[in-house]
């Protein structure tokens, strides 16, 4: 769950040890256990069998979205978008590629992760025993970026403003990375990225951030 805190004793550490400047450089956002590269770190240190067991391929590691496409192709795809990705800490957004120096930063194995696709890819088909046919799975996106498509943030500049447990104000950078405050991928289409920047409040107001697309 976003809210769990259980990697802040690894954030506090890289911090300590200078490292936010290079992990805001390749992810844009700030190292936070709000994301998902501390709370896998603090699985991997308080259960040491787990860690074996990924780099066997035993066990992998997804965001949400790769569990539940995982389970729906029926164990077929082991996939996630960029915008997902991006939400890591172990994502590059200027490269769009998970980044290995952002692994070995958190001593996650890389082979460990998702392939990543085009949040507009087609990602398999729905394969259930339950279903008179096998339906399409044919785009990923975040939540709040997603939110940002939806309500038709085309064109840089746009923005929109979702409040629930949290609110976040996301707004459509263009294709071109922001090169302050709070970055993250908007959407991808055809390898190419829109870029937003954000506001979030969990529940208390955090920096801008903003939103890269690529793509139309």
């Amino acid at each position: 769950m976003w809210q769990c805190r259980r990697g802040d004793e690894e954030c506090a550490r890289l911090i300590r040890n200078g490292h936010a400047d290079l992990v805001s450089n390749k992810t844009g956002l700030k190292i936070d256990s709000y994301f998902s590269a501390p709370k896998l770190r603090a699985l991997l240190r308080d259960n040491p069998d787990l860690l074996s067991r990924i780099q066997t391929g035993e066990a992998l590691f997804g965001t949400i979205d790769t569990y539940l496409l995982y389970r729906l192709t029926n164990c077929q795809i082991f996939a996630t978008d960029s915008t997902n990705a991006s939400r890591t800490l172990l994502y590059n957004i200027n490269t769009l590629t998970w980044d290995q120096e952002l692994c070995d930063l958190f001593e996650i194995p890389l082979h460990a992760l998702a392939e990543v696709r085009d949040s507009a890819s087609r990602f398999g088909f729905c394969n259930h025993p339950s279903l008179p046919a096998k339906l399409p799975i044919a785009g990923v996106m975040g939540d709040s970026q997603a939110a940002l498509f939806g309500h038709r943030c085309f064109k840089p500049g746009q923005t929109k403003v979702t409040i629930g447990s949290g609110s976040s104000i996301l707004l459509n950078a263009g294709s071109r990375v922001p090169t302050s405050g709070i970055r993250t991928v908007g959407w991808t289409d055809n390898g190419a990225s829109r870029c937003g920047k954000q506001a979030t409040s969990v529940p208390r107001p955090r920096e801008m951030c903003s939103a890269i697309s690529r793509g139309n």
